[in-house]
């Protein structure tokens, strides 16, 4: 006899028992704990993850600080245009698609005007305005200004590499900009 009391007396708590769990439940929910999510709330959470995601993107050429920069997932070309500081001179804008979505490591290239003769617009070290010797990569206004000095005081550049003579242009910003430079 005394079995079955129990069984009874089991099966009586059965529902006080869950009702404990139902009521402890609520309380971890109330408090955020619950992870669940309805379908339109998950479209939320998928877009907060998008939003947070980075890609890396390689930007050279025609740009004031080419390198590899670090942007959202969802950027254009012109996010990472910017973060490299905008069109040099010599940057053939025309044949950039700046509305173009990026994508992880993409290598973008800002090529230079052309001449009418189908060759790039290059920098001429011995005619050069300050302004233009600022936009090749590297070479910020004073940079630009001891160029200009060196021009005067030696009567121009016999090569290219002689830009190294100049004070705080050293082989790594020759390496720079080499490919953007002439002397005539």
């Amino acid at each position: 006899m005394k079995k079955k009391k129990i069984r009874y007396w089991g099966l009586a708590a059965l529902p006080a028992i869950l009702l404990l769990l139902l009521g402890s439940m609520r309380k971890d929910n109330a408090a955020g704990t619950d992870f669940t999510v309805s379908p339109a709330e998950s479209d939320l959470v998928e877009e907060d993850l998008q939003e947070e995601k980075t890609v890396f993107v390689h930007i050279g050429g025609q740009v004031m600080k080419p390198g590899v920069y670090e942007v959202k997932a969802d950027s254009r070309v012109v996010d990472v245009l910017l973060l490299a500081g905008g069109f040099t001179v010599q940057a053939g804008t025309d044949e950039v698609n700046m509305a173009q979505r990026v994508e992880d490591g993409m290598k973008i290239i800002i090529p230079a005007i052309l001449e009418e003769d189908g060759t790039e617009s290059l920098v001429n070290l011995n005619t050069a305005t300050k302004e233009q010797l600022m936009s090749l990569p590297g070479i910020g206004e004073s940079k630009a200004q001891a160029i200009l000095s060196y021009r005067k005081e030696n009567g121009g550049f016999a090569g290219t590499e002689e830009v190294m003579q100049v004070e705080g242009i050293k082989a790594g910003v020759y390496e720079k900009i080499k490919e953007y430079i002439i002397v005539r």
